[in-house]
Order: structure tokens, then C-alpha cells, then sequence
């Protein structure tokens, strides 16, 4: 049987590869997955940071530690500063990596020094975006990783928790018998959880 998606990163996490690249545009999902890759053993020491251009570097709950960090120019020196093990995840950072970009030559640079600090400090970045955007600088520091899109089991799950939201609405009859269910889930197939 092959490894769920958390059990990939799981394995690339433990292993130390400095920094990951996943590319999807369900960024909750990708943000669930990692926990789950961190869910237990020696990985659940590890604490979740998300980034974002608008907040800053925040714990999962959206708590800000350093509202200066909103500055993609400070948020990789505070990374290698940062004294706790951690996966931080970094979102649309792929806007500073691009050539277009005003400070892209940094951003580069700044990741490059990451590689190998973070190797040795239990650390790990984790680019999460919609699109793949990998300066030529950085193809051997990166790994990259696709967010496949959610299986028959995610998707029934979806549907069950959307059927016992809506079950006690008297606008809305729920009918799955006779294959019902199977045939909706199946229509689901190629849709991420929020379509």
C-alpha cells in the first residue's frame, strides 16, 4: 500500500530536508496535513508556524510572534534565529521568489543560507502555493511536493459531515439510499474539499 500524504512528509521531515515545496491551493488541507505528519512521535515536538505577507509568522491559532516578520525581507533571518524546532510554513512566498520580483535576489539568498542551519536545528520550511515557481538557484535545495487531490475517503467524509450539517433543515431532503451516496462521491472525484 502506498504512504498517505502525511507519512511522505513524515519521512521527508525526519530525514532534514531543509526546505519543501508543496504545491496546492487547498492551503487549510496542506495545513492539516501537516499536522498529521507531526501528529506523534519523535515528530510531535516539533511546532507548526504559518506566514503569511498579511500576518506575519503565527502560531497555528493565528497568534502573531513578531509582527515585523510580515516583511518577507526578515521573515528567513528570524527563521535562523529562531531557537525552537519547528515547521514553519510560508505562504505564496513565491511571489518574493520571482524574478520580477524586487527582492527576489534575497529571498534566494536567504533561503540558501537556511539549507544548512536547518539541516542540523530540526527545522523545517515548508513553501506552500498554488503554482511552482523554483528559481534555478534553488533546484537542488528544494524538494517538491504535489497535494494530490482528496481520495474517494476524504471526499465521503466531507459528504457525511455535509449531511449532518444539513439534516435538521426542513428546506432540505436527504435521500442516499439505493447507491446514493457512492454516486455522489464518485461526482466529487477531481474536486478539492471546499468545491
Amino acid at each position: 500500500m502506498a504512504n498517505t500524504f502525511p507519512e511522505t512528509l513524515r519521512t521527508y521531515i525526519r530525514a532534514g530536508y531543509p526546505i519543501l515545496y508543496l504545491v496546492t491551493a487547498e492551503e487549510d488541507r496542506a495545513i492539516e496535513q501537516v499536522g498529521q505528519a507531526l501528529a506523534d512521535g519523535d515528530l510531535a515536538r516539533r511546532k507548526i508556524f504559518i506566514w503569511s505577507v498579511s500576518r506575519g509568522l503565527c502560531t497555528t491559532d493565528f497568534k502573531p510572534l513578531d509582527r515585523k516578520t510580515a516583511d518577507p525581507k526578515r521573515i528567513l533571518p528570524y527563521l535562523l534565529e529562531f531557537n525552537e524546532p519547528g515547521v514553519f510554513i510560508l505562504e505564496d512566498f513565491h511571489f518574493f521568489l520571482d524574478e520580477r520580483s524586487p527582492t527576489a535576489a534575497l529571498a534566494v539568498r536567504q533561503l540558501r543560507d537556511l539549507v544548512t542551519p536547518f539541516k542540523a536545528t530540526r527545522k523545517t520550511v515548508v513553501l506552500l502555493s498554488p503554482v511552482l515557481k523554483i528559481p534555478p538557484e534553488l533546484e537542488k535545495d528544494v524538494t517538491v511536493l504535489d497535494l494530490e487531490m482528496p481520495d474517494e475517503a476524504e471526499l465521503a467524509a466531507v459528504l457525511d459531515e455535509t449531511v449532518e450539517q444539513m439534516k435538521d433543515n426542513p428546506k432540505v431532503e436527504i435521500s442516499l439510499e439505493d447507491g446514493g451516496r457512492e454516486k455522489i462521491v464518485k461526482a466529487l472525484s477531481g474536486l478539492t474539499r471546499a468545491e
